[in-house]
């Protein structure tokens, strides 16, 4: 078996000719791996993807996820500090160079949630300001579509990786989060846990925009080939959340985008980034249609032995 057929036979729930290997590879660790600054991973969308691929082939991997960054450019200041800067080299940010290269900013504009741009890449910028104020603001959030992402240079360069890797190892396409993480970023998590409970029509309206974005991406990459998609809520878990606000939030909205996205093409396979403790909604995750659910965190009381019971899907 290829690498791909390997991992894909797995997730597929069929026996492949040994255990795939497919370890946690992001940016941080390919590029201590590869020798690669992470300025030059900021700076360059298209050595974020190279530098995983290098990664995946030093250390044997059968599969590796790919994260398309956005340009940005950046200025280290004598504070030592990293900012990203606007087109006239005016800082506007802080990156977080140990949390995730996530830009703070100093002023957040809420008309960023109408650019396509920003909406395709909104997890690498954060504020202390809300995105989202109310359902007026939920109702203007873009939905970048294949030519958005073609626009900003994602199929040339994923296809360079494609090309590359000539299948030595599956490439699995990110979705990001339609779900709480999606709704976190927008709103900062001490308001979303309020919304929870007090604005349920708006946490609904924006994780439906989280959605459709989420299946955008999900087609882009099945139009580009890879089969296997990535959607990560690793704050929708029962260590943050409870079981019956996650079922009213969440499971509707991954729902979604497994339907949408196996009705697209009936050969794609998702599988969920979600951390903490998810044992009390096991059961609700096999049936939004996931096909797959990694990690299950020790941390959250999960054990191998628990997989002969709710995690087994019967054969359609």
């Amino acid at each position: 078996m290829t690498p791909e057929e390997r991992f894909y036979t797995a997730i597929c729930r069929k026996t492949p000719d040994r255990v795939p290997s497919f370890p946690k590879i992001w940016v941080d660790l390919a590029s201590k791996l590869t020798g690669t600054s992470l300025l030059e991973i900021i700076t360059g969308p298209a050595t974020a993807l190279d530098v995983i691929f290098k990664a995946g082939m030093l250390c044997g991997a059968d599969g590796i996820r790919q994260f398309h960054f956005p340009e940005r450019k950046v200025t280290q200041g004598d504070d030592g500090k990293v900012y990203e800067t606007d087109k006239k080299g005016k800082p506007i940010g802080i990156i977080d160079m140990e949390g995730g290269l996530i830009t703070h900013l100093f002023n957040a504009d809420i008309r960023l949630i109408e650019d396509p741009c920003f909406m395709a890449h909104n997890h690498y910028w954060m504020s202390d300001t809300p995105l989202i104020r109310n359902l007026s603001d939920a109702e203007r959030i873009s939905i970048p579509v294949k030519q958005n992402f073609k626009d900003f240079g994602w199929e040339k360069r994923q296809k360079k990786i494609i090309d590359k890797n000539n299948l030595k190892m599956a490439i699995v396409g990110d979705l990001h989060s339609a779900t709480l993480a999606f709704y976190v970023e927008l709103r900062g998590m001490n308001r979303a846990m309020f919304d929870l409970l007090e604005s349920p029509e708006l946490v609904h309206a924006v994780m439906e925009k989280g959605t459709a974005i989420a299946v955008e991406r999900g087609k882009f990459n099945i139009d580009m080939g890879i089969k296997i998609l990535r959607l990560n809520d690793s704050i929708g878990n029962m260590s943050v959340i409870s079981p019956d606000h996650w079922r009213k939030y969440i499971f509707p909205h991954i729902s979604d985008v497994c339907s949408e996205l196996h009705r697209y093409n009936s050969s794609a396979r998702i599988y969920c980034h979600i951390c903490g403790n998810i044992l009390p909604a096991a059961g609700d995750l096999v049936g939004t249609g996931l096909d797959c659910i990694g990690p299950l965190d020790p941390l959250g009381g999960f054990k191998p032995a628990l997989t002969g019971g709710i995690f087994l899907v019967p054969d359609a």
